[in-house]
């Protein structure tokens, strides 16, 4: 959001790096608030939208049980073979 990263500029500016937002009480609660919205906005999606779990499991399924040293290649290959033409 806007505050935050107003906030975060304050906190680099005037302590002395991104870092002193976990000493500076305010910069930890706009962070908690944050990162809760952000939580709650990625459940949603993820219950608005029942074909990325399953899509996901069946994904991580094909990686456990092909074990492939190159994930990356793995991945491009699973989601192009499923992917709209």
């Amino acid at each position: 959001t806007a505050a935050a990263a107003t906030a975060v500029a304050a906190a680099d500016a005037g302590t002395g790096g991104p870092e002193a937002w976990e000493d500076d009480m305010q910069m930890r609660s706009v962070h908690g608030d944050t990162k809760a919205t952000l939580a709650q906005d990625l459940r949603s999606y993820v219950d608005e939208t029942p074909m990325l779990e399953q899509m996901m499991s069946d994904f991580m399924q094909s990686l456990l049980l092909n074990q492939p040293d190159d994930v990356y290649s793995a991945a491009a290959e699973f989601f192009g073979d499923i992917a709209p033409k």
